[in-house]
């Protein structure tokens, strides 16, 4: 049986790895994998704490809306987006 150390540090390992891909994301600016995120964020179950999860979805929202309003999506992606920030707005996970 793991101990209660071990399982602290696979939690640990785990949140420090989803922050690092998201940070990732974020650093891109590739407005494709941004709505990506953003959809994985409002649809999937992750293994995290919902505050975790909250301030993932804050900036990643800010993300795309500081590219939106920089001209930085096309029409169809700014569709998309709408679709994504809506599932991120309403706290599906």
């Amino acid at each position: 049986m793991p101990s209660k150390d071990s399982k602290t540090s696979e939690t640990f390992l785990r949140y420090a790895f989803i922050n690092i891909l998201f940070e990732i994301i974020l650093a891109s600016k590739d407005t494709n994998i941004l709505i990506e995120g953003m959809t994985l964020l409002g649809t999937e179950s992750l293994p995290m704490a919902e505050e975790q999860i909250a301030y993932l979805k804050e900036k990643i929202y800010d993300e795309v809306l500081s590219l939106m309003t920089s001209g930085k999506f096309s029409l169809e992606q700014v569709k998309s987006s709408f679709f994504a920030l809506f599932w991120l707005a309403s706290g599906r996970n």
